[in-house]
């Protein structure tokens, strides 16, 4: 069903699936959401609490759902999941690089008001040492031995996607895009994104923005930050902040500098 919406009516603005735990056994979604403000000239007042709907589903028949009545907080709500025997997301060699898709719908009564979907791939990486010295990642509590380290510029992001699991992209003078961390999503290779560090501009909101795009991808390792003063210190601070979930490498060999 498309959804009916009035012209009163809240809007999602993005949603945010976030693994906040998986194992053989079971997995734990939460999955974040924003609402489009109404503007104050409109007269409608945004509302403080919402009824939805969601869905995670893969290609191989798996769907589950939950509906729930979500209090806002500034137009944000959480709905968690949890899912039994979930398939796990891992780098090429070592297993499958499942994915799920995520819906979430907006209702009022049986009438659609609004829906968005992304995908997430249920995995947990962990590091075993900040400074990376030992160039090992613990995948979904397995030890993943990194041999090669390709390191992407802005200008080389188009390039082919290296073909094994125990290769790392390192995205270094930007931010990577959607196309290369879903490519990387689809062919099971790790990324680490490091965070540019410009004093001019408005690195602090540029850095929670590209938190909220890239944070859901599976392929997504963990950011490195170079210890560059205190901004660089804000920086890491907001990223344990906003994406506790992956790991922060603090000290890398030098050709990884953003």
């Amino acid at each position: 069903m498309q959804p009916n919406p009035t012209v009163d009516a809240p809007a999602l603005a993005q949603i945010k699936p976030v693994v906040r735990y998986v194992d053989d056994e079971q997995a734990v979604i939460d999955t974040h959401f924003r609402l489009k403000p109404h503007l104050p000239e409109s007269g409608i007042q945004n509302p403080k609490r919402v009824r939805v709907l969601l869905e995670v589903e893969n290609d191989d028949g798996f769907h589950d759902e939950t509906f729930a009545h979500v209090e806002l907080d500034h137009l944000c709500g959480m709905v968690r999941m949890q899912m039994v025997l979930p398939e796990m997301w891992w780098p090429a060699g070592m297993g499958s690089q499942a994915l799920y898709n995520v819906n979430l719908t907006l209702l009022k009564g049986r009438r659609i008001l609004d829906k968005v979907n992304t995908t997430v791939g249920l995995t947990s990486v962990r590091v075993t040492d900040s400074h990376f010295d030992t160039r090992t990642f613990m995948v979904n509590g397995k030890p993943c031995e990194i041999h090669t380290i390709v390191p992407v510029d802005h200008v080389h992001e188009d390039a082919l996607l290296p073909a094994s699991g125990d290769s790392l992209i390192v995205v270094r003078d930007h931010y990577g895009s959607d196309s290369l961390f879903a490519a990387a999503d689809l062919a099971g290779i790790l990324m680490v994104q490091c965070v540019p560090i410009a004093a001019d501009g408005k690195p602090e909101r540029e850095l929670a923005d590209q938190i909220s795009r890239l944070s859901s991808h599976p392929s997504l390792a963990g950011w490195c930050v170079s210890p560059q003063g205190r901004l660089s210190k804000r920086m890491a601070q907001q990223l344990k902040e906003l994406d506790p979930i992956h790991p922060i490498i603090e000290h890398s060999p030098g050709n990884w500098a953003a």
